[in-house]
């Protein structure tokens, strides 16, 4: 089975839910984006255990900074497999 990622609320104002799944014990990263390909974001780089996971994103940077409205990509790396979301913020 392969590694899985939901989001939701999707549009998000406050913050939003970021599930995911590892079925085999892996290093796991979840990096953010914005429209331009900037990583803005850096909220999972660990090896972890096989697994289901739930992350809270409050929509801001690495640094704290409220992130404008618009569109995001959250990515996750799990060993050989990546998989990409799309989010919107609205303010």
């Amino acid at each position: 089975s392969n590694p899985t990622l939901t989001v939701s609320p999707n549009p998000f104002s406050e913050q939003t839910v970021i599930a995911f799944s590892l079925p085999a014990a892996s290093e796991a990263h979840i990096d953010i984006f914005d429209a331009a390909g900037r990583q803005v974001c850096m909220l999972q780089s660990s090896a972890m255990p096989t697994g289901a996971y739930t992350l809270i994103w409050d929509g801001k940077s690495t640094g704290g900074q409220e992130l404008p409205a618009g569109i995001y990509l959250i990515r996750l790396i799990a060993g050989d497999d990546v998989l990409t979301k799309k989010v919107q913020i609205i303010r």
